[in-house]
């Protein structure tokens, strides 16, 4: 019964003396500081979620219309090379992967060297 009442004494008396003493998040901070400053790789960065939502659609969005351009026959370097002149009924073939004309097939290329 002693030993309950000189302990809840002694804490009685600890709580008195340190009643002015708050360790607050300031004095935290300044602690922590002290005890291991912080190192460049050891920051917290805050990045604003619009900006992710931004960089995840360009790296969605670009390589998809990089894709269609692509494989759309408008844009390959086939068409852009060369457009040769279309006679009144000349058809489009395509024969082993390749597209050509049929007035080229009936006729030939011409031997331009």
């Amino acid at each position: 019964m002693k030993q309950e009442h000189d302990a809840k004494s002694i804490r009685e008396n600890l709580d008195i003396e340190l009643a002015g003493v708050q360790f607050t998040e300031q004095l935290q901070k300044t602690v922590l500081d002290r005890a291991c400053p912080p190192s460049f790789w050891n920051r917290e960065l805050r990045i604003p979620g619009i900006a992710v939502v931004l960089v995840l659609c360009l790296c969605i969005v670009v390589p998809v219309i990089g894709w269609q351009r692509l494989t759309s026959s408008v844009y390959s370097p086939q068409t852009m090379a060369a457009k040769p002149e279309l006679e009144g009924s000349d058809r489009l073939i395509m024969i082993a992967g390749g597209v050509y004309y049929e007035s080229e097939l009936l006729e030939g290329w011409p031997k331009e060297k």
